[in-house]
């Protein structure tokens, strides 16, 4: 499991045609994410960087319902899992079975829930991933957008694989700002996270 790390930097054709190396370039960009709007650039590459949250996501739902997968490890994945999303308030609204009742639970009530059900291994897969809603400004402190995906639960039984629900979802995109360390200094920048997950139509 790779948690990709998020850049700003120019591609090569860039720094030729600038003469900016991509330290430069770099620093360039964490001024920009200081400051108190977020830049065309930076709301598209926060977008993207959402989408790649929610892949991750993916991959640590399947080792939390893994009951083969020892306990530390899992504990190391639900501290991943919450590092996602924008608040500990955040929902998870969606039915693993198609015949349960549909119930929003807070992100750690709800992945505690599925390491004590007794399910096989759930794998999740992803589909048709779009921006809905692009990410706006609502306030100083928090810009929102939205991204929706088709979803698809299946459950892995030894050598069988079972299709549990199939479902359209949407999740909220958060950007706000939190402090990060850039060598020995500590900056406020703009960093994008998950925000409630729920069944649309």
């Amino acid at each position: 499991m790779i948690m990709v790390i998020f850049i700003f930097s120019c591609g090569p054709s860039d720094r030729e045609t600038n003469g900016h190396d991509s330290t430069s370039d770099q620093f360039i960009e964490i001024l920009n994410l200081q400051n108190d709007s977020l830049t065309f650039k930076n709301i598209k590459a926060f977008e993207q960087r959402a989408i790649q949250k929610l892949q991750d996501l993916k991959d640590y739902f399947e080792i939390l319902s893994d009951s083969t997968i020892e306990k530390a490890f899992k504990k190391q994945a639900l501290d991943m899992v919450r590092g996602l999303f924008a608040s500990g308030d955040n929902t998870i609204t969606f039915k693993l079975r198609e015949n349960q009742e549909i119930t929003a639970l807070k992100v750690d009530t709800f992945f505690t829930s599925l390491q004590n059900d007794n399910y096989g291994v759930l794998t999740l897969q992803i589909y048709n991933v779009s921006v809905t809603n692009t990410i706006k400004k609502l306030d100083d402190a928090e810009y929102k957008g939205a991204i929706r995906f088709r979803l698809f639960v299946f459950e892995k039984q030894g050598k069988t694989k079972a299709l549990l629900n199939k479902t359209n979802m949407q999740c909220d995109i958060i950007a706000k700002k939190v402090k990060k360390k850039f060598g020995n200094e500590t900056k406020q920048v703009w960093e994008v996270f998950l925000g409630n997950i729920y069944q649309v139509q």
